[in-house]
């Protein structure tokens, strides 16, 4: 016989399910606390999560493999780099206006790619996402070319500066609507018509589904998550460089939701925390070139493709373990 817990849990299960997970999400911020190490890799998890609940909707649910993400990411991440260096607009702008340009973007791509679908859509939108990625290069008066956009102030709300903590709370509370959204929008007629095109698209098209516009919309909505992403990403770092955007983070990124596991939209929360692990623990990562991806955030420099300048380092510096540091002095020296 069920207990009252059991009871309440199959009644109100969207009741249950936005409470444990709120209560999980606070546990984090408390673990978190103002312990620098700790924040960076809680930003890092969001920011794969954002880009994981992207691709959640018109992949998990829906079936089709856009690689395009990176290009989303660019949207967002540009537009408010340029918001908050060139105009005297509140930074709150540019979020809206990545996400804007983002959707208008998935919009023209799902017209372009409309018939296709599988390794073709896939193909094609890879296509899209390498093109965006040098772009950014080839245009500098929008993007300041291979040297990107630096310089980038504190958001300011209400008279309030958000410091690195703030952002991270923002992080994880948005991480958290958006989850609960995503799993609100699962059980809804849009949801599970969404999920019937990946079933059985024919028999949706038979049963008079607008298997179109629901594609166009599911695309559009990823489009929208991931800038927000793009957009914190810059917030973060307080710098946007186009070697960040390329088409490995996606590789990565596309498997989250796999790891995590395919029923709910925290499946991807799991798999990003998963992916950071593997980024901290292992030298995996850093395999598929996505160090620079992450140096924005964390500290660090390197040589940029044009002028060979530094970066400048992230106001809080993701500091490993002795264990860590240790572990991978012995591979370094190994090697050499």
């Amino acid at each position: 016989m069920a207990n009252p817990a059991e009871k309440f849990a199959r009644r109100f299960p969207l009741l249950t399910e936005s409470a444990g997970t709120l209560v999980i999400a606070l546990l984090i911020l408390l673990w978190m606390a103002n312990n620098g190490y700790r924040q960076s890799l809680v930003l890092l998890v969001s920011l794969y999560g954002f880009i994981g609940l992207g691709i959640y909707v018109p992949f998990i649910m829906g079936g089709q493999m856009s690689l395009a993400y990176n290009a989303y990411l660019g949207f967002g991440a540009y537009s408010v780099a340029i918001i908050a260096t060139r105009t005297g607009l509140p930074m709150i702008v540019g979020f809206v206006l990545g996400v804007v340009v983002s959707g208008l973007g998935a919009i023209i791509l799902a017209f372009a790619t409309r018939k296709l679908n599988a390794f073709y859509l896939a193909a094609v939108t890879l296509l899209f996402s390498t093109a965006f990625a040098d772009s950014l290069v080839d245009y500098p008066g929008v993007t300041n070319g291979a040297a990107g956009i630096t310089g980038i102030h504190e958001p300011v709300l209400f008279g309030h500066a958000f410091n690195e903590s703030d952002i991270v709370v923002f992080s994880v509370l948005a991480i958290w609507l958006i989850g609960m959204s995503l799993s609100i929008l699962r059980r809804s007629s849009f949801g599970i018509a969404l999920r019937s095109l990946r079933e059985v698209r024919l028999a949706a098209e038979a049963s008079g589904v607008r298997t179109s516009v629901l594609s166009i919309a599911s695309l559009v909505l990823g489009a929208g998550i991931a800038s927000v992403g793009g957009s914190l990403y810059t917030v973060a770092s307080q710098a946007i460089y186009p070697d960040v955007l390329t088409s490995d983070l996606v590789f990565l990124v596309i498997f989250v939701p796999l790891l995590g596991g395919q029923r709910s939209p925290w499946g991807v929360v799991v798999g990003s925390a998963l992916i950071t692990y593997f980024h901290v623990r292992s030298h995996f990562i850093g395999s598929m070139g996505l160090r620079k991806w992450d140096a924005g955030l964390f500290g660090g420099g390197g040589d940029r493709v044009a002028g060979r300048t530094e970066r400048p380092s992230r106001r809080v510096e993701l500091r490993r373990p002795a264990a860590l540091t240790s572990s991978a002095a012995v591979h370094e020296c190994a090697a050499a």
